[in-house]
């Protein structure tokens, strides 16, 4: 079985845990709202358990990724953003048109929902302590998603400057030992 923690309007995952309501109504449910603190499944329960964008979120980060570690059989993918979550995520939607993303970024700032911005070196480093093998990447997001003939001519003008680093994505995979 596979967790998504923090779902929102992801629909990856057999069981997805949200936080919150917010996005409760709108075609997207979560299984459960809860605290991605303290999760309510018996240890090694799900091969595999995501928690996209939601760390920076949590006020007691050491104890969510304690608790998602615990719940982990075999894999544990981690994304958050590269800054505080807002500058760049603006930039991109803005470039892309994109009125939800920008609608969402400025809210997230307003309310200040973000407590903390991670460091992937910090988050490796718990992980291998508990035996897990971690792989880090940086994603890149288009700054122009345009489509057809224009899209295509715009792309090789640009080239590979048309992206913007965006997201940590730590892939940890639990050892055989563990």
């Amino acid at each position: 079985m596979k967790l998504n923690i923090g779902c929102g309007r992801d629909r990856w995952g057999d069981i997805r845990l949200d936080v919150g309501f917010s996005y409760r109504g709108n075609g997207i449910s979560p299984n459960f709202i809860g605290d991605a603190q303290n999760l309510p499944f018996r240890n090694s329960v799900f091969s595999e358990v995501k928690a996209s964008h939601i760390i920076e979120e949590i006020p007691f980060w050491r104890q969510a990724l304690d608790e998602w570690m615990r719940v982990c059989n075999n894999l544990l993918i981690i994304k958050f953003p590269l800054d505080d979550g807002f500058k760049r995520m603006v930039i991109s939607c803005c470039l892309n048109l994109d009125l939800n993303g920008i609608r969402d970024a400025i809210k997230c700032r307003k309310l200040k929902c973000h407590y903390w911005i991670i460091n992937p070196k910090v988050i490796s480093g718990i992980l291998q302590e508990k035996g897990f093998k971690v792989t880090v990447r940086v994603n890149e997001h288009p700054l122009f998603m345009l489509y057809g003939r224009k899209g295509r001519l715009l792309r090789r003008i640009i080239g590979q400057r048309g992206h913007i680093k965006i997201e940590y994505e730590i892939m940890a995979r639990k050892s055989a030992y563990c």
